[in-house]
């Protein structure tokens, strides 16, 4: 290694080391060729990089459009000049507040050109050597005016944000989670034959966990797996089951729509919030489209007989979210007010399709704790946004930096999707194919949290590449880079998080169940206090 420390006499003050063939290296098996320059701009410099022509950089450029890495040397912290065993040199770039860097690799043949632009630099009082760190360089530089990066262009932070990225890829996937899938196929046809019980109903689940659910074969398995039939019952048995959870969903119905004219004044607002939040739910469905359809008055009837069976829960806006995938799989056509044609090509009453979405929207309520988090919103949120956030910078602490720095780390911009297990960010395929995972797991309410983790960690080099100055440009970022996900790859993150998160050192406080507290409930229920129910609500 040169010494770049020496007083050369140069009698330019601008210098400009131009057109430089270098790598962009983030010590991966990815590598980028391109040209680097380094130019003055009045007062100050700027670090250009433009990757060769031939060179596909879609995953570090936006919207695929080929640009160039452009900072200003004013940003920078410091600069690490290293030599490789094919004396290579290897510039490394820091900026404040990260010990990570990016690093571009010069050829030998360029290393004298490089070495004498660096000791120009040094010369004029532009950089110094750090007297702590071998061949580091701090950056001393100042300017007086405000100057703007090229249109497009890719700053060094981000650059590093996706470097950071790439390692903790290359770091998490190089672990697997192991399960025999041999039998999935021939276990699942049998399944779905529904004449006996079903003793290996374990095993399946993990083969759902794993691969989803077959589109034909969903309905019937989300019977099992939202508790409506039993995998302990043989058909007959689950005939009878059903017959139990229609006269119990007719007794909640039939309650609400008891209650007499004076005491309609104690269920107003509840009664209000609910006929707007379905009016704006799911409207391009053929089920909801119009105001006056039979399946919007299904989804109200549903809610209500909601409120009556969690009357400390009562209802909270955009449950209605949550109880629409379960139209969108179960019912094909509402023929009329009183007959349904079923995912099956059978025709159902109305009663019994409403009571199978009824109790599915219910059990999945009760199984991913959504009950507990609608009771007491404002403590959930922070609970469950901790718990995400540690998730995930636990294995991409610059995902957590980066977030404390652009002061999102409350995490509100992705805290709705959350909420609603992603239901309005993913068309209804593929929710449903993610709903197959999370509800096919052995604690809903705690994979929901790693899969959250998960998606956080797979949208960061999407917002880091989308320039936001507030909350509501983050969040409307995360919403349009929410269908650049792969799906399949989020869950496959999500089973590995989850492995990890069981052992992990912050297990207990990961796993712990929501806090729990009695909800301030708009709907008033002393009216039934004397009423007979016929089962129990808990």
């Amino acid at each position: 290694m040169k010494n770049y420390n020496n007083n050369l006499k140069t009698i330019f003050m601008i210098v400009h080391l131009e057109s430089l063939p270098s790598v962009l290296d983030f010590e991966s098996d990815r590598t980028w060729k391109g040209i680097f320059s380094i130019k003055s701009m009045n007062e100050a410099y700027f670090f250009e990089w433009i990757p060769g022509e031939s060179e596909n950089t879609e995953e570090i450029f936006s919207n695929g459009v080929k640009t160039c890495v452009f900072f200003f040397f004013h940003n920078i912290k410091s600069i690490k000049i290293e030599e490789t065993a094919e004396k290579c040199l290897i510039l490394k770039f820091f900026v404040p507040d990260f010990t990570t860097y990016s690093r571009f690799i010069v050829s030998p043949e360029y290393n004298s050109k490089t070495t004498e632009f660096f000791n120009s630099l040094i010369d004029i009082g532009l950089l110094q050597l750090n007297q702590k760190q071998k061949n580091v360089f701090d950056c001393l530089f100042s300017v007086t005016r405000n100057y703007k990066a090229t249109p497009g262009s890719v700053s060094l932070f981000s650059l590093q944000a996706y470097h950071a990225h790439m390692r903790a890829c290359n770091r998490i996937y190089t672990e697997n989670i192991k399960i025999d899938l041999e039998v999935g196929s021939s276990m699942i046809a049998e399944f779905v034959k529904g004449e006996n019980c079903i003793p290996n109903y374990k095993e399946m689940k993990k083969v759902i966990y794993i691969k989803g659910c077959d589109e034909s074969y969903r309905p019937l398995l989300w019977l099992y797996l939202f508790g409506v039939y039993s995998p302990n019952y043989d058909k007959g048995n689950n005939e009878r089951k059903m017959n139990k959870l229609i006269k119990q969903y007719l007794v909640l119905k039939h309650q609400w729509n008891s209650i007499i004219e004076e005491q309609q004044e104690s269920i107003r607002s509840i009664k209000e919030l609910v006929n707007n939040d379905v009016k704006r739910t799911d409207r391009e469905s053929d089920h909801f489209r119009t105001e006056d359809s039979i399946g919007m008055q299904s989804l109200k009837n549903i809610m209500f007989a909601y409120i009556l069976f969690h009357r400390n829960t009562s209802y909270v806006q955009g449950m209605c979210d949550l109880a629409t995938p379960f139209f969108h799989l179960f019912i094909k056509l509402f023929l009329n007010e009183n007959e349904v044609l079923m995912w099956n090509d059978e025709v159902y009453t109305r009663e019994k399709a409403e009571t199978i979405v009824f109790w599915c929207f219910n059990n999945m309520m009760d199984m991913s704790s959504y009950v507990d988090i609608f009771g007491n919103l404002k403590n959930s949120q922070t609970f469950l946004s901790e718990r995400i956030l540690s998730i995930a910078s636990s294995v991409h602490p610059m995902l957590g930096q980066w977030l404390q720095i652009q002061k999102i780390d409350d995490l509100l911009f992705i805290y709705k999707s959350c909420l609603l297990q992603f239901k309005r960010d993913f068309p209804i395929p593929a929710l449903l194919r993610i709903w197959d995972t999370i509800y096919s797991s052995e604690k809903p309410k705690v994979f929901i949290r790693f899969l959250s983790g998960a998606i956080l960690f797979s949208l960061f080099p999407l917002l880091i590449t989308k320039p936001c100055s507030n909350l509501g440009e983050v969040m409307k970022s995360t919403s349009e880079s929410f269908n650049e996900l792969n799906i399949e790859e989020v869950l496959k993150l999500s089973h590995i998080l989850m492995e990890k998160g069981k052992t992990g050192p912050q297990s207990r406080w990961i796993l712990m169940d929501y806090p729990k507290e009695k909800a301030d409930g708009l709907f008033n229920s002393e009216y039934l206090e004397n009423s007979k129910i016929l089962f129990s609500t808990k």
